[in-house]
């Protein structure tokens, strides 16, 4: 037990040791989006929104946006100014607004205003002017009035039993203060606007002037780490948030101050200079390249304290510049130690005793990094001169082999940044045009080699993202990690050196919500498998390619901005990383950091519909109802995260479909949605790109038009069963019209046909029976049937004659022209002259089938003067000529 205790005071002796205390200040005021910057009052309601009562109106906060609320005509409180004097949060979770020495109800759910102000004073019978007030911890309002007295009201919805009282009633106050201590060091207590001890026993001041300071214990030493530029004495505290976030306000806006320790310390540099490279060797320290102090450092991880080394070879304790900028640091089996430089080649750094070493200086180009295969041989990367390779590193004279000298070697692998080795047989080679990929085997003899440059192929999305490649990691499972300038990290599936057209590459980049610049990869050890450290402009990632998660440390972790540089993260013993930056480096553990204690709620915070002004959404709203003419809508969400908003990424779905990422946005705009009932999800992940649960849901209901109904829909198809019957009615009607049409034409056809007689004897045998009786079936009138009659009188008496017309007709039957082809239309379908040519044809063709008359004959005895007209009207009646008719006829 003793030794598990040993372990747990050592394990936060070191957490202490390596945090830092720190302090990060936002200001909000009117560039930011408050209504003004003299503020008066700042509380978090229960939903987790923060709300500043400023001279002009309330101000609602979820992290990202502002919006200012007033009272309007509507309210009760219209009455009065935008001037919020003092702002509490009510037992209710409502807004208590001292306004103009009144007291105003703001409901955060409907955004109301209310007078509660007159609502006392009719309870109490008579007017008071505020003073301030005294929030409770027991759930009553207890309001100090400027004459003394004292209002105590059970709780805001029941006003009417409020009470006038002359002493302060005994109950529990809730402080006016954030001092946690008072009085101390040099701080008296009227100075001090907050205070508190955090968990690591580490005391933060925060002064009425503005000061920020921190102490290890009360009794000093105190370090003002910041200050806010206020007036002197002007600073008030106000609250601190779920994420223990510090609010303060001042008449130069509100002030949110981050207290706490850095989850990482600092390496400091000669002159505040980047470190180019850096290596951990087999003793555990840590040599740096601060190349532009041309100086090499050399630094104890347990103690922190650095050696350079001279150009001479010795570590001196001072500042001693090497003397040359350093790119590449690598440390070989022995214990020798390779520089490589630009412009000076490569150094060898052979021990030749405590804290000295022998130097040898090997002119061969700009160096950028070393490799050491499993034989000793050390093959190196160089800016402009490609890659070369060294059988013998640890010899007196060294041999250097070109490979861009052998045939076969890529012509534009020249700049190379780094090397890595997979399998023992293929090197790789992260350059400015591409990834080089080189067969190791038998180099040394050879004359030539086989090597491919792997580059981005338009049309094919499976090739290298972009040909500026950064840096290059093997995995254990052999896929290769490609860090680019502009497409993230690229995740290849190798094949043969000589098929660079097999090779299969992923993209990871900030679609998918990693980075499109990655400086560096690495594997993030053994406490991480699967997981790799990739490096970008201002943050550090955590990334498994596997699964596709990922952490970020972004601004939110660094409390500076940090610019990190190309240089390899290098893991120290213990777990640490070195990340180099531009002024320097930071060590941090990676895999056991706390990013996010608290988990932020997401909230839909705004809607807009048909593009008009967004209307508030309070926190307790669960659907949002489109009106029939509205079919579009805007939504905002926010998590309520104050420390890192900006860092947040968003993911949506709607109904049963998939989560969409949206990124940093946080607000969708559907279109044209069909009627009926959404439900739309929301979630967000922490600043450090954790997804978690906290999902918010919304019921989107879009109100259909009457036509849209289901009453609508059964109406439409009737109409359209209506319809149908109409038409298939008005045709069937229509044909039985036609139907008795012909029936009447034919009728009277036979009749005609029955009464003619032929022209000469030989027509004598012809047979043809009197269809009268037919006739008097017929469903007409009498004078229809008289007219019908006297018709086929005159046609039977005329059929002969060429020259008869419908004007002879008609004067026969004793009717106009007109008349007549209107009642015979309507009768039997057919106009005075279709009838008389259909009695012909029809003679004609009884004529054909059962006599031998000879055509031309039958053409006149018809009434047809011409043979050839008679000809084409048989033709065009009965489909067939008048002699093909008679052949069918007598078969």
């Amino acid at each position: 037990m003793k030794h598990f205790i040993t372990i747990i005071i050592g394990l936060f002796s070191m957490l202490h040791a390596m945090c830092q205390a720190y302090c990060t200040v936002t200001t909000y005021d009117e560039d930011s989006g408050l209504s003004q910057r003299l503020v008066k009052g700042i509380v978090q309601d229960n939903a987790g929104y923060i709300w500043i009562g400023t001279w002009n109106g309330l101000n609602r906060f979820d992290g990202k946006e502002f919006v200012a609320l007033r009272p309007d005509y509507t309210d009760e409180a219209f009455r009065y100014s935008n001037r919020i004097s003092d702002l509490h949060l009510s037992p209710k979770g409502n807004l208590l607004c001292r306004i103009d020495d009144r007291i105003s109800l703001f409901d955060v759910n409907t955004f109301h205003f209310t007078d509660l102000h007159s609502q006392i004073e009719e309870a109490i019978g008579q007017e008071f002017v505020l003073s301030r007030n005294l929030p409770t911890r027991s759930g009553e309002i207890v309001l100090a009035t400027k004459d003394g007295k004292y209002i105590v009201i059970p709780d805001e919805d029941h006003v009417a039993g409020a009470k006038l009282v002359d002493q302060l009633p005994k109950l529990q106050y809730r402080p006016r203060t954030g001092r946690r201590i008072d009085a101390t060091g040099p701080y008296g207590a009227d100075d001090i606007a907050m205070s508190q001890m955090d968990s690591l026993g580490t005391l933060w001041i925060v002064t009425r002037d503005g000061a920020i300071v921190s102490s290890p214990g009360k009794d000093g030493p105190f370090t003002v780490r910041e200050r806010i530029d206020v007036v002197p004495g002007s600073l008030y505290y106000c609250t601190t948030d779920n994420s223990g976030n510090v609010w303060l306000r001042s008449s130069e806006g509100a002030h949110r101050v981050v207290l706490g320790q850095r989850p990482y310390s600092t390496v400091a540099t000669h002159d505040n200079t980047q470190v180019r490279e850096a290596m951990t060797d087999s003793s555990g320290r840590i040599w740096l390249s601060e190349s532009d102090a041309l100086a090499v450092a050399v630094m104890d991880t347990d103690t922190g304290s650095k050696k350079y080394l001279g150009s001479d070879g010795r570590l001196s304790d001072t500042f001693t510049p090497f003397g040359t900028g350093i790119y590449a640091i690598a440390e070989s089996r022995d214990g020798t130690i390779w520089l490589g430089s630009k412009p000076s080649g490569a150094f060898r750094l052979t021990p030749s005793g405590d804290n000295t070493y022998e130097i040898s200086e090997f002119k061969i180009g700009n160096v950028y990094d070393f490799l050491f295969d499993s034989k000793g041989g050390l093959w190196i990367a160089t800016m402009g001169g490609g890659v070369m390779y060294c059988p013998d590193p640890s010899a007196r004279t060294p041999r250097f082999k070109s490979l861009s000298d052998m045939r076969g070697y890529p012509a534009n692998a020249q700049r190379i940044r780094h090397l890595a080795v997979s399998g023992d047989t293929m090197l790789l080679g992260a350059t400015t045009a591409g990834l080089l990929a080189v067969d190791m085997r038998e180099i040394s003899s050879a004359d030539s080699l086989r090597a491919s440059l792997l580059v981005s192929r338009p049309g094919v999305a499976a090739s290298l993202g972009n040909i500026a490649v950064m840096d290059v990691t093997v995995a254990a499972d052999g896929s290769i990690l490609v860090a680019t300038e502009s497409d993230g990290v690229n995740v290849a599936t190798p094949a043969a050196i000589d098929r660079p057209d097999d090779w299969i590459f992923k993209h990871f980049n900030a679609s998918s919500g990693l980075t499109d610049v990655a400086h560096a990869v690495a594997d993030a050890g053994s406490s991480l498998p699967g997981w790799y450290v990739v490096t970008s402009e201002n943050r550090i990632f955590l990334f498994n390619p596997s699964t596709g998660r990922k952490t970020v440390f972004g601004r939110w972790f660094w409390d500076d901005r940090l610019r990190f540089t190309d240089a390899h993260p290098v893991m120290t013993a213990d777990g640490r990383w070195l990340l180099s930056h531009d002024n320097g480096a930071v060590m941090v553990r990676l895999d056991t950091t706390v990013h996010h204690s608290v988990v932020p709620p997401v909230l839909f915070t705004a809607v807009s519909v048909q593009g008009a002004p967004e209307r508030l959404l309070s926190a307790d709203v669960d659907s949002i109802v489109l009106a029939k003419h509205e079919r579009n809508l805007t939504v905002r969400f926010a998590a309520l995260d104050y420390s890192g908003s900006n860092d947040i990424d968003y993911f949506v779905k709607l109904g049963e479909d998939d989560w969409v990422s949206l990124g940093h946005q946080n607000s969708l705009t559907l279109l044209d949605l069909d009627p009926g009932e959404y439900t739309l999800a929301v979630r967000a992940s922490t600043p450090a790109g954790n997804i978690i649960d906290n999902t918010d849901t919304i019921t989107i209901i879009v109100t259909p038009t009457f036509w849209e109904t289901t009453t609508a829909k059964v109406l439409y198809v009737l109409a359209i069963l209506i319809m149908v019957g109409a038409c298939v009615g008005t045709v069937v009607y229509i044909r039985a019209i036609k139907r008795k049409q012909r029936e009447i034409l034919n009728a009277y056809l036979s009749v005609v046909k029955s009464t003619s007689r032929p022209a000469a004897d030989s027509y004598e045998h012809v047979r043809e029976s009197a269809p009268e009786r037919e006739v008097e079936k017929l469903p007409l009138s009498d004078e229809d049937k008289a007219l019908m009659e006297n018709v086929a009188a005159f046609v039977t008496e005329h059929i002969a004659d060429p020259s008869v017309t419908v004007d002879d007709m008609a004067s026969a039957v004793a009717i106009s022209r007109s008349s007549l082809n209107r009642k015979m239309k309507s009768i039997m379908g057919v106009s005075p002259a279709e009838f008389i040519r259909e009695s012909r044809l029809h003679k004609a063709e009884v004529m054909l089938a059962q006599t031998d008359r000879s055509i031309k004959e039958i053409a006149y005895d018809c009434g047809f003067a011409d043979i050839n007209y008679f000809g084409k009207a048989f033709k065009a009646s009965r489909g067939v000529t008048p002699g093909a008719y008679r052949k069918s006829e007598l078969k």
